[in-house]
């Protein structure tokens, strides 16, 4: 590949060393052929793979649609972990009953919540149990302050797609709050199965709102640090 000189006086292997494994997997999955040696920065080939790269399906969604999910699942407005729930949510991977008895370590696919006898999948932890819809209704008057309540649906709680014309400020500060009550109700059912620990509603919307003050707080600290850049800039001037 032209990437380094060998020596020709002594033996070679052609067999890649164990901790440069990736790197033949790398190669083996995208080729560069189209590009020179010397044209091989960071910036380039990373444009290269996202020529290359496509989304992957979510159900019967239009690529169009399934685009933007990725879009949000990733987006920079949310937390890293928020982010990684986002993405478990999207794929389906959240380690639910279903998900968990699928895979032969789960006796059962059952809601852990007592008088809930519905199998205990993705959608219905995050929106169809009971428990969950009495969540989401007491979140409803924090979240109008952004969209419109009949602008919050299943979609918009598992994909992040909002009906309706909004602007990208609501539906960012919209998606955060959230992704905020998700992680509330992924925390409160753990909470039910490994320590019996059973929440209120009450509380699982406490406990949303603790993290919501995450993004507050972050928020807070980039506008400091954009008054202070502005500041020194003037004090240079």
């Amino acid at each position: 590949m032209g990437l380094a000189t060998l020596p020709r006086n002594a033996p070679s292997s052609w067999t890649v060393p164990q901790h440069l494994s990736f790197v033949e997997k790398f190669f083996r999955k995208h080729t560069f052929d189209h590009m020179a040696i010397k044209q091989w920065s960071a910036r380039n080939v990373l444009e290269a793979l996202r020529e290359k790269e496509t989304a992957d399906p979510v159900g019967w969604l239009p690529e169009r649609t399934v685009n933007v999910i990725w879009q949000n699942a990733s987006s920079p407005e949310l937390t890293n972990k928020h982010q990684d729930l986002a993405w478990l949510v999207v794929r389906r991977a959240l380690p639910v009953r279903s998900f968990m008895h699928a895979r032969g370590l789960n006796l059962t696919t059952r809601c852990p919540r007592s008088g809930c006898g519905a199998d205990e999948t993705v959608a219905h932890l995050l929106v169809e149990c009971a428990f969950a819809k009495k969540v989401w209704s007491e979140m409803q008057w924090y979240l109008s302050r952004f969209v419109p309540s009949s602008s919050v649906t299943q979609d918009s709680v598992l994909y992040g797609l909002f009906a309706g014309t909004h602007t990208e400020t609501n539906i960012n500060c919209c998606w955060r709050v959230i992704n905020s009550v998700k992680d509330a109700l992924w925390s409160a059912r753990n909470l039910l199965i490994f320590q019996l620990k059973e929440l209120s509603s009450t509380e699982c919307c406490r406990l949303a709102y603790s993290k919501v003050q995450d993004y507050v707080l972050r928020d807070a600290l980039k506008l400091w640090a954009a008054a202070a850049k502005s500041q020194r800039g003037k004090a240079t001037v």
